[in-house]
């Protein structure tokens, strides 16, 4: 859901990166799921990056 979000906020990796100070490659690991378990600091630096909650990020993520 974060990449889905940060296109729609227009946003490229490398900017959310600047924004977030999360490393672009942290964000590209999460956005492709080579991360399954981000660190909850590091979702919640994208999520006030993104202007959205954590829930959010997490939407598509949940278990079904």
């Amino acid at each position: 859901m974060i990449k889905t979000i940060r296109e729609t906020r227009g946003l490229t990796q490398s900017e959310l990166s600047k924004l977030s100070g999360v490393p672009q490659g942290v964000i590209s690991y999460i956005e492709s799921g080579k991360t399954r378990t981000p660190r909850i600091d590091t979702l919640q630096a994208v999520a006030k990056a993104l202007g959205c909650s954590i829930e959010e990020l997490l939407e598509k993520r949940r278990c079904s």
